[in-house]
């Protein structure tokens, strides 16, 4: 099943930005800022990956993220934003704090772009 939804993006104020959005056709990755070459590319994948990724998503409990992690003592570095949508939604700001098991998440969106 694809995403209703699906828009990712994360980074900072010296590092530049990232993103992941589902145009309803393809995901459109992009890069930009110090930390990237600015680059935009185009990704299509299976409803096998899509699948694959969404079960990923209910093995790691993002569905139960909260829909904020912030840590209000730094004053400038990295933003998350997390909205994706098949059965059930994340919907997940972050500011300084990760969600449980955030990098196994990412991991999951390397194997969904293609990016492993």
């Amino acid at each position: 099943m694809k995403p209703r939804k699906f828009q990712f993006e994360m980074g900072g104020f010296h590092s530049g930005r990232y993103s992941l959005r589902w145009d309803g056709t393809q995901l459109v990755h992009d890069a930009w800022g110090p930390a990237f070459a600015d680059s935009r590319k185009k990704i299509q994948p299976s409803l096998q990956q899509w699948g694959n990724f969404e079960r990923g998503l209910q093995e790691i409990g993002a569905y139960d993220w909260k829909r904020e992690y912030s840590d209000e003592m730094v004053l400038d570095g990295e933003n998350i934003e997390i909205w994706i949508t098949f059965r059930r939604r994340i919907k997940c700001s972050c500011y300084h704090q990760e969600p449980p098991n955030f990098e196994l998440f990412l991991d999951l969106l390397e194997v969904l772009s293609g990016n492993q």
